[in-house]
């Protein structure tokens, strides 16, 4: 009985703190055609890609961005601390579909301590600021389904 509730719980954290993940399909692309385009909108929207691209493996067809977001917790409607939400981008492509995951979602504040959204703080400021940040990740993905997926190659 023990271990049926513990593996409840588990699941149950997993499900509640799963981060967003989205596949997109594109039958019309090639990989590197959507590479390519999943690169240019990483440097648009971060404004500096070398400054947030951890890993750039063409080859492969993965993309791992370590950004952060305009979101950040708030206390009577004020920024709770200075510091900045972080999260890792993964994007991975292969002909006709990209995948995009967000995961390690945290704030950092100016001492390096960081609160992430996945150790059960549910309510409060906490919520808010987690729903805030989900909105902001489904944006982002708005944003690159225009970006990458409506256009051509031609100017």
């Amino acid at each position: 009985m023990k271990t049926i509730i513990t593996f409840a719980l588990i699941f149950l954290s997993i499900l509640t703190f799963a981060q967003k993940s989205e596949v997109i399909a594109d039958s019309t692309q090639k990989k590197n055609d959507l590479y390519t385009k999943s690169l240019e909108w990483v440097t648009i929207t971060w404004k500096s890609a070398k400054n947030v691209i951890e890993m750039n493996d063409k080859d492969n067809g993965v993309l791992i961005v370590k950004g952060g977001l305009s979101t950040y917790p708030k206390s009577l409607g004020m920024k709770a601390g200075n510091g900045t939400t972080m999260v890792t981008l993964t994007i991975r492509v292969k002909d006709g579909k990209v995948k995009i995951e967000f995961s390690d979602l945290k704030y950092v504040d100016i001492n390096f301590t960081y609160i992430s959204l996945g150790e059960g703080q549910d309510k409060g400021i906490y919520r808010k600021w987690q729903e805030s940040c989900y909105t902001e990740e489904e944006d982002l993905i708005q944003s690159f389904k225009s970006k990458v997926l409506s256009r051509t190659n031609d100017f």
